[in-house]
């Protein structure tokens, strides 16, 4: 019964501490996840693809620019 009862506050404590604080702190968390979530499945679908960019991905963009205005 004590083992139930810590469990529980622990719980609550976890949940208490990672409820967003307000609707901006929500929206952040939202788009992040859904930022890592899109990476996943490109990943995903490039594994399946058989192609591997993440060179190019891991490339800073004014590399890429670079090579334009050249």
């Amino acid at each position: 019964m004590a083992r139930q009862l810590t469990d529980n506050a622990v719980y609550q404590y976890a949940v208490q501490q990672n409820t967003p604080k307000s609707t901006l702190e929500y929206f952040g968390r939202t788009v992040a996840d859904m930022n890592v979530i899109n990476s996943i499945s490109k990943g995903l679908a490039r594994s399946q693809a058989g192609t591997s960019a993440t060179l190019q991905l891991m490339r800073p963009l004014w590399v890429s620019m670079a090579r334009i205005t050249e």
